[in-house]
């Protein structure tokens, strides 16, 4: 039976009754227990046959234990075949068996508390091609989406959401961002197309819209689906926050239930992990972004960008900046941090944003902090 319309169990005490963080919070038939987010990041641990580990379990559920509300599990790709060639290995949704394998990890993390979700992105390659929303580019010379790609990638999308209503997940999120090929084609910039995918704003932000209904097909209509969107392209001449807060409500009188902001592409001065320029980072660096993107719509903004500190994370939620605190980097050092806040060590996060963890998945090697661990996995000693 599905998750989504009930309640979860609690085990947090102490902060958790003081705090707005750790009040309870629902949205599209999602109740969580608490306002925190674990962003999805690359994690490696996939087998050769694109399939879920028990390394998968271990990771999740120590999340779920360690008392975090949602847990936005990926990247998952749709289709094995998109994924060819590239660095990062990750489960694929059309392996056969995958529904019932990730059934019982989502199983597991709901039995421990915690809501899951499901991201999933589009491809790096298609019909053996390197592909992007247009051919305009700076990196790399792609090859546009034409209709033959997009016909397939709608059907893959159809597939995906029966596979993740089976696995009785909570939800998904669309991956939009960090320069992949959804987020070139809402952005002005890379989007140079000129047929019903590219000019204006609706046009730029239809196919997004297209797989959100794919996913509905496949999965229902009352299945939240979530997008995680550049809050900008960050670079001369790409999308404003103003630009992208009109996407946003695009999105958002589309169907879409939730969005989390975020950066990173070609070009841009601001990658996932914050400013290049090092002396212009300071945490929560997405928040005047954040909010105004959260001016534009009336569903719930999940504010991301090197928070560290819980104090700060009040405040972004006490002030209508966001509504929920979604982190990925503490997690990877600490899956039991909202345990520890929760028990009244309110300490900041012992992340230290040295991006060790996101190089190793760049490397292919498995997701670690690496200031705790070493490249086995066994623990340091700090």
């Amino acid at each position: 039976m599905s998750r989504k319309g009930k309640s979860y169990t609690t085990q947090l005490t102490g902060l958790g009754n003081m705090s707005i963080l750790f009040e309870p919070f629902e949205f599209s038939g999602i109740k969580m227990r608490n306002r925190f987010v674990r962003s999805a990041t690359v994690n490696n641990l996939t087998n050769a046959e694109n399939r879920f580990t028990p390394a998968h379990h271990k990771l999740y559920t120590d999340l779920a234990r360690g008392g975090v509300g949602l847990i936005i599990a990926g990247v998952h790709r749709p289709r094995r075949e998109w994924s060819i060639g590239h660095v990062f290995q990750q489960p694929c949704l059309d392996v056969p068996g995958i529904a019932q394998e990730y059934r019982a990890l989502v199983d597991e993390v709901h039995q421990l508390g915690a809501a899951i979700v499901s991201q999933i992105s589009p491809p790096f390659k298609i019909h053996g091609k390197q592909v992007s929303g247009s051919a305009a580019d700076v990196d790399l010379i792609p090859e546009p989406l034409d209709e033959r790609d997009i016909v397939e990638i709608r059907a893959a999308y159809r597939k995906a959401g029966r596979v993740l209503k089976t696995a009785d997940c909570d939800g998904v999120q669309l991956h939009c961002c960090h320069n992949d090929v959804l987020s070139r084609m809402i952005s002005p910039f890379f989007n140079q197309r000129n047929d019903q995918y590219g000019g204006s704003p609706e046009n730029r932000a239809r196919l997004a819209l297209e797989l959100v209904q794919e996913l509905k097909e496949g999965a229902g209509d009352d299945f939240p689906v979530m997008i995680k969107m550049n809050a900008g392209d960050f670079r001369e001449g790409g999308m404003t926050v103003d630009q992208a807060a009109e996407i946003a409500a695009i999105f958002a009188s589309g169907g879409v239930c939730a969005l989390e902001p975020s950066c990173g592409g070609a070009g841009a001065s601001y990658t996932p992990s914050g400013p290049i320029e090092k002396d212009e980072w300071h945490e929560c660096y997405l928040i005047d972004y954040t909010a105004r993107i959260k001016e534009a719509v009336q569903v719930p903004i999940m504010a991301v960008g090197g928070m560290r500190d819980l104090q700060m994370m009040e405040d972004v939620v006490a002030t209508g900046k966001g509504d929920l605190i979604s982190m990925c980097r503490p997690f990877i050092r600490e899956p039991d941090l909202i345990n520890r806040w929760s028990s009244g060590d309110t300490s900041p996060a012992t992340c230290i944003s040295c991006d060790g963890c996101l190089k190793e998945v760049e490397r292919s090697r498995k997701l670690r902090c690496v200031q705790v661990t070493r490249p086995d996995g066994t623990p340091k000693n700090r």
